[in-house]
């Protein structure tokens, strides 16, 4: 819906992103992932039009619970906190479509996927489910962040970094620098501290991050 898409990307057109996910197709990409952060009181009850959307364009639908970053995040400002679990989400699919439990796909990120059996699915349908706030994946996870700011960061969830910028501007040898990134991943937590129920864990927008 291009008015929401407007709305939550302050400004942004809807036209421009599908004509550049089209560029994409037509540059030899063929399984394109498409990341749709689920928001309550304002997209859930697109997720079917979403997804069969999806489908007949032959991408990859992946749905993101919204969670609490940043320090002025929305977590309190939509209905309830925001986040609508995976396991709601994976219902209101289940009122169209045939959901099968498919799991993940090692070393190739932390989405949860389901076959899709039903309207407009083809052979090879699924949707993903990145699930960060209800259903934890912290021991699967391979992810790390390198920030603007040049600071290496294991968890989004977490604001523990260590400056790679500094040492890069300093006499530091590689021996310095891969010392810094295995302290930083040998240093992550068990798992984040994301609640449905209470606020924010990392105080930094998602902005200041990076992916």
């Amino acid at each position: 819906r291009e008015d929401r898409f407007a709305r939550i990307s302050r400004g942004g057109s809807l036209a421009r992103v599908l004509e550049g996910i089209e560029a994409a197709g037509a540059a030899g990409f063929d399984r394109i992932k498409i990341n749709t952060v689920v928001v309550r009181g304002f997209n859930e009850d697109e997720l079917g039009d979403l997804t069969a959307w999806a489908l007949a364009a032959g991408h990859v639908l992946r749905f993101i619970e919204f969670m609490p970053i940043g320090a002025d995040t929305v977590w309190d400002g939509v209905s309830g906190n925001g986040c609508v679990p995976a396991a709601e989400m994976r219902a209101r699919l289940s009122e169209r479509w045939e959901l099968a439990p498919v799991g993940m796909t090692p070393g190739a990120g932390p989405s949860r996927y389901c076959s899709l059996t039903g309207p407009g699915a083809g052979p090879d349908a699924r949707v993903g489910f990145i699930s960060a706030v209800t259903e934890c994946f912290c021991d699967a996870c391979n992810r790390i962040r390198v920030t603007p700011q040049g600071g290496i960061r294991a968890c989004l969830a977490d604001d523990s970094e260590i400056d790679l910028r500094a040492l890069l501007r300093s006499d530091a040898t590689d021996t310095d620098l891969l010392d810094a990134v295995r302290a930083s991943l040998y240093g992550k937590k068990e798992t984040h501290r994301f609640d449905i129920e209470g606020g924010s864990v990392t105080r930094k927008q998602m902005i200041s991050i990076g992916g």
